[in-house]
């Protein structure tokens, strides 16, 4: 597995496929920590869910990546489909995690807050930054040009199901109450943002539940592609 990423860490950096989705997101926490001071847990709120569209558009574009010839390549040489597109993902997920400590300590760092954030608040910023890019991650590879051949139709799809992963509660609402628990199946990238903001409201359960249940839906869906991606690899 270290071969693998090492090698796929490599042919991504001189892609430089990941330069656009980085570059949006630098800029989008250089903008918003240029005015100071800030609210600690809304300001997270907000990077965070840029770091979820970020990674979800850094995702999209590094999946199939590779060339068909180049891939029958690796495939053999990581010796199944599904370990060689769990080395995909698991790379884009460190690089998330990366970006994830960065979002969170830069402006903790640097003094842009109105007051110092605590542990608790550091905490919870970091591991929820780290579920919500890895969430944009998993709804990412169910897109990829494997599972859904014409370019134009994932790319709607994909941005279709980020809007609801955003806009989740706003759904919810208007959902009959015997079938509000369909919520439940939305990417949970607005009760990851919800819990940032209301995070003096919530109790320590309540928001590691919710930050637990956003990690474990993304590597789901991850695990799902993998899969789906296996039967239609060439």
């Amino acid at each position: 597995m270290k071969a693998l990423l090492r090698y796929f860490f490599r042919d991504y950096l001189r892609s430089i496929r990941y330069l656009p989705s980085f570059l949006a997101f630098a800029i989008v926490l250089i903008v918003v920590y240029s005015v100071a001071p800030n609210p600690v847990m809304n300001s997270y709120s907000f990077t965070a869910v840029w770091l979820f569209l970020a990674m979800a558009w850094m995702a999209y574009g590094y999946i199939d990546a590779e060339n068909e010839t180049q891939q029958m390549v690796t495939v053999l040489r990581a010796g199944n489909a599904v370990r060689y597109y769990r080395a995909k993902l698991l790379l884009i997920m460190l690089i998330g995690a990366a970006l994830a400590v960065g979002a969170v300590a830069y402006p903790a760092i640097l003094d842009k807050f109105d007051r110092p954030p605590d542990l608790s608040e550091l905490t919870a910023a970091l591991t929820a930054h780290i579920a919500i890019a890895w969430l944009g991650i998993g709804c990412a590879s169910l897109f990829s040009s494997k599972l859904i051949g014409r370019k134009q139709t994932s790319l709607i799809g994909l941005l279709l199901v980020l809007a609801l992963a955003i806009a989740g509660f706003g759904v919810s609402e208007r959902l009959p109450e015997l079938i509000k628990f369909v919520a439940w199946s939305l990417p949970p990238a607005f009760r990851v943002m919800d819990v940032l903001i209301r995070f003096d409201e919530r109790s320590a359960g309540g928001v590691a539940f919710t930050i637990a249940f956003a990690a474990l839906y993304s590597l789901a869906l991850m695990e799902i592609a993998c899969r789906l991606m296996k039967r239609k690899l060439f």
